[in-house]
């Protein structure tokens, strides 16, 4: 997968969302903590260190929507990390993305706070981050 694929992939699945540029995500997957897991049409972007992994980006082709992958991507995904003795997963949500609020707190996820007029959205306005956590369980 190249930079500029991931890049025009999540250009139109970003409704609300400035997307990150190809040269963002060949800057993120040359650090050697990174980790890109794929489902078909969905994509995740993470960062693993000691105990923790941060999840940068996910997102899922507007053609391959509400299929079920963003949930077999994320298990997939926690899968992996509980064999790399991860034991928290953390990751930062738009709040005006109620959808993917809804999503992660059915897979778990715990609100844990917020980053106030973090995010910049594509008509240039700002939205607050939800700050969100799962605890992983080793196998």
């Amino acid at each position: 997968m190249t930079p500029e694929t991931l890049a025009a992939v999540q250009d139109r699945a970003y409704v609300h969302m400035r997307p990150w540029r190809a040269r963002d995500f060949q800057a993120a997957l040359a650090r050697p903590t990174t980790k890109l897991v794929t489902h078909r049409s969905s994509f995740l972007l993470a960062q693993v260190i000691p105990d923790d992994a941060e999840i940068l980006t996910i997102f899922t082709d507007p053609d391959a929507q509400r299929q079920g992958q963003g949930r077999r991507l994320m298990q997939e995904f926690e899968s992996q990390m509980t064999r790399l003795k991860v034991t928290r997963l953390l990751l930062d949500v738009a709040a005006i993305n109620t959808s993917a609020v809804a999503f992660y707190t059915a897979l778990g996820f715990t609100q844990d706070g917020n980053r106030r007029q973090y995010y910049t959205l594509r008509d240039g306005k700002r939205s607050d981050a939800i700050l969100m956590s799962k605890t992983l369980t080793p196998e």
